[in-house]
């Protein structure tokens, strides 16, 4: 029961990096399917676009997809404090 109340709140906690995101108008966020486990990179990643990359597509890698979309968010957070918008 613990267990499925962890995997909900991370489920929430992933849709919520998706939306703050794509808050901006035309900001894109991709999911890519995980990958497979013989080549040794982290299993999963995610793919944004958006003014804060300057419109090129940056791929964000970890061992769970809400890693990814984290990790994307204190790259836009420092991008923002740098003054790219």
């Amino acid at each position: 029961m613990i267990r499925a109340f962890r995997r909900l709140i991370e489920k929430i906690h992933v849709v919520d990096a998706v939306d703050a995101l794509r808050a901006c108008e035309a900001n894109s966020v991709e999911i890519h399917s995980d990958n497979a486990d013989f080549n040794g990179l982290p299993n999963c990643a995610v793919t944004v676009t958006g003014a804060w990359t300057d419109w090129r597509p940056v791929t964000f890698r970890s061992e769970s997809v809400l890693g990814c979309l984290q990790d994307a968010l204190v790259a836009r957070d420092e991008a923002f404090a740098r003054g790219i918008e």
